[in-house]
């Protein structure tokens, strides 16, 4: 029976030693069992010990890495699908297969932030984006974006932008009006310009 198992190291010379030593141990209590059986045990736990202390160093070395591409692309996914819904760490832990602790750590490697942050971010981002977007009421846009109510949303918004979500799209629709108004005095000046540049047909057969 093969049994399959990971291992990993930071030295590759220090897990090939690991595999030659293992190997000899086990060839050693093959040949230690027609003369004593003791002494095969002792081989066997011996290789035994030198796998497991491998396999817990390798545990080790990879909760210090942060996720994956393909498992950041995964989470992503997850968390743009349902973000109007309830999102826990199990949820996100679960689709790459990693227990709670172990997602938490390598998801802020990967992105600076925990995942609840990360979360709250990405709400308050597609918030902004509803809100410049269409006249929808606050309170269905915080609904749209996994809040838990129109309260909810702003106390977030706050927090990240330093204003509240009513005053910050009041005041990007002002600026949004403003560009608005200045590519239109443009146009006309640029009309006008051409009007005193390019003469009329009438013009042109008097002169």
């Amino acid at each position: 029976m093969t049994i399959g198992f990971e291992l990993a190291s930071s030295s590759g010379e220090q897990l090939r030693a690991v595999f030659a030593r293992v190997v000899t141990l086990l060839m050693s209590a093959t040949h230690e069992l027609d003369h004593s059986q003791e002494a095969a045990r002792t081989s066997i736990h011996r290789a035994a010990s030198l796998l497991q202390a491998q396999m817990r160093y390798a545990s080790a070395e990879r909760q210090d890495q942060a996720l994956l591409a393909w498992q950041m692309r995964r989470v992503e996914s997850h968390i743009e699908e349902h973000i109007e819904q309830q999102i826990r760490v199990a949820d996100l832990s679960g689709i790459v297969d990693l227990s709670e602790a172990h997602f938490s750590r390598a998801f802020r490697l990967a992105y600076g932030e925990p995942p609840h942050a990360y979360i709250v971010r990405r709400r308050v981002e597609l918030a902004a984006q509803l809100m410049l977007a269409g006249c929808e009421p606050l309170s269905e846009i915080a609904l749209k974006c996994g809040f838990h109510d129109q309260a909810h949303l702003s106390k977030q918004f706050r927090q990240m932008t330093g204003e509240t979500p009513a005053a910050w799209r009041r005041l990007r629709r002002r600026q949004g009006n403003a560009i608005v108004a200045v590519r239109v005095d443009c146009t006309a000046a640029v009309a006008s310009d051409r009007g005193q540049m390019i003469p009329s047909a009438s013009a042109r057969e008097t002169a």
